[in-house]
């Protein structure tokens, strides 16, 4: 009969076996994927705008007792010469809608008719160059975040449906066949513009 420490080291060393085993299964089922999608993952690049549309039309609710009608922009942008990608404003964006770089849904419609004016003025004309950083394990959707700073419109949380985020996308939807572009944003009141090459 096995006496106790035997047991005990037996027993040590199943609990290690284990232990191991699943900080592998963690880092190949957790950890990876998210890395995947994380700021190491971005390279960087050079985007050039190849066209730009307004869309849109639909009704939205803008808030408590608020109904508007939607302003949506679509930009698409170049990248090493590769097929079309989507730019989009932000993380939220995508979430709200696939199709649109940039997405208002807010009470002073003229506000929305201007803010959609200044985006495309100065990331959606055809030829325009600027620095971004791109997702190289997915090349399916093409996630690209500019490489300096730009500063939101909006002025409150209840003016609008979508806020800019401060942190790096996690997820990216987009259609087959066509990549999506994000531009990250910094909280802030005016706007800063693109850096021009």
């Amino acid at each position: 009969m096995p006496d106790s420490w035997e047991v005990v080291q037996k027993c040590a060393g199943f609990v290690v076996v284990i232990s191991a085993a699943a900080l592998i299964l963690t880092g190949a089922l957790v950890v990876h994927p998210m890395l995947e999608n994380s700021t190491l993952s971005y390279r960087p690049t050079v985007c050039k705008t190849s066209y730009s549309y307004k869309s849109g039309g639909e009704a939205c609710w803008c808030g408590k007792n608020c109904k508007s009608v939607a302003r949506c922009l679509v930009v698409m942008v170049t990248m090493n010469s590769s097929s079309p990608a989507l730019l989009v404003q932000s993380e939220e964006v995508m979430r709200v809608s696939d199709k649109c770089s940039l997405y208002y849904c807010l009470r002073d419609k003229d506000r929305m008719d201007r803010l959609v004016e200044e985006f495309q003025t100065a990331y959606g004309q055809q030829g325009q160059k600027y620095r971004c950083l791109y997702n190289a394990h997915d090349p399916q959707v093409s996630t690209v975040l500019p490489s300096h700073t730009l500063h939101c419109h909006t002025e409150s949380p209840a003016e609008a449906n979508v806020q800019p985020v401060v942190d790096l996308p996690r997820t990216v939807l987009g259609r087959p066949g066509i990549g999506s572009v994000v531009l990250l944003l910094s909280v802030g009141s005016r706007w800063a513009g693109p850096k021009r090459e």
